[in-house]
């Protein structure tokens, strides 16, 4: 006689309410984070090889997210202690950056670790990581690392902490009018200015912004004239560039005018420009008997910093 058996199927375990909530998120979290990533391709004043190790920990970050995510939908053993301890990262990490801008003066709202607190928070959170799972470690890792690596970054290219980027003491820019003599009159005043570098960007991107304004007292209105300046990686009109630092640095002048640098295509070199300022009136006026002339030059570095300088004539 034979005997006939039936095994049945082990039935899926249920998807617990924390399985799901963490599935969900860290979904969501992953395709942010790879969005991310694509600023890389986006112009920017940012440093590119910045922007390129960014977008390399955001690849990370997200992958290991939307991985997990699959995962826990798969019902794998491992799965929910790995998301565990994922969004213990986030949180945890979340907490750290709020306490330093809140430090910094700043204000940050950390949502992903106030939804990685409502996550945790709900039933089914495992309390043991499964044996053998070292898939769970790798991408546990990769998390970490993406996580960690966003500040790495960030202070390798923080002027005056690294030597991948120059701060404005590495910067010296100098300005010069040929004021008129006391009482003599003034129709026209010559500025000059330069700028010298003592350091050099190891990875140069963007562009620098210049600008030369001047305000006015006294009698006569002034026009200028660039009489130098544009050239090799300058060229006028730099007045919205360096996240339109030198444009809000000139704002409330009688006049103005602004360069760009091209930092990418041989930028950070030491330079000068040069202007004529002169009086609007007829040619049968004579020029204004008394005033003053107040003139500012200032030079941005990328949206990182501004040096500038500042004469007046008098007469």
């Amino acid at each position: 006689m034979t005997e006939v058996t039936f095994e049945t199927p082990t039935a899926t375990p249920a998807r617990t309410q924390f399985a799901g909530r963490a599935s969900n998120l860290l979904l969501v979290l992953g395709i942010a984070a790879v969005g991310v990533s694509l600023f890389v391709v986006v112009p920017s004043s940012a440093v590119f090889a910045q922007r390129v190790m960014a977008g390399i920990l955001s690849v990370v970050t997200g992958a290991a997210m939307l991985l997990l995510s699959f995962a826990l939908d798969r019902r794998r053993p491992w799965a929910p202690a790995a998301a565990a301890a994922a969004l213990w990262i986030v949180l945890v990490l979340g907490a750290l950056r709020t306490v330093v801008w809140l430090l910094g003066g700043g204000i940050m709202v950390p949502l992903d670790a106030i939804a990685a607190a409502w996550v945790l928070s709900g039933s089914g959170r495992p309390v043991a990581w499964p044996r053998a799972s070292a898939l769970a470690w790798v991408l546990v890792g990769l998390l970490l690392v993406g996580r960690l690596g966003e500040p790495v970054v960030g202070a390798l290219f923080t002027p005056g902490v690294s030597r991948f980027a120059v701060a404005a003491t590495q910067l010296t820019v100098q300005l010069t009018a040929a004021c008129p003599a006391t009482g003599a009159g003034a129709d026209r005043i010559r500025v000059d200015g330069s700028w010298t570098w003592s350091s050099k960007d190891v990875f140069p991107s963007g562009t620098d912004g210049i600008g030369i304004g001047w305000t006015e007292a006294g009698d006569g209105t002034w026009v200028h004239d660039v009489l130098s300046g544009p050239g090799e990686s300058l060229w006028l009109g730099g007045g919205g560039v360096a996240g339109g630092i030198v444009g809000r640095e000139l704002e409330g002048s009688a006049g103005g005018v602004t360069w760009g640098v091209d930092v990418d295509n041989g930028g950070l070199r030491d330079g000068m420009v040069a202007l004529a300022l002169t009086s609007s009136g007829s040619a049968d006026e004579a020029p204004p008997r008394s005033g003053a002339i107040t003139i500012r030059m200032v030079y941005a570095h990328l949206d990182r910093w501004v040096v500038a300088a500042e004469t007046t004539c008098s007469w």
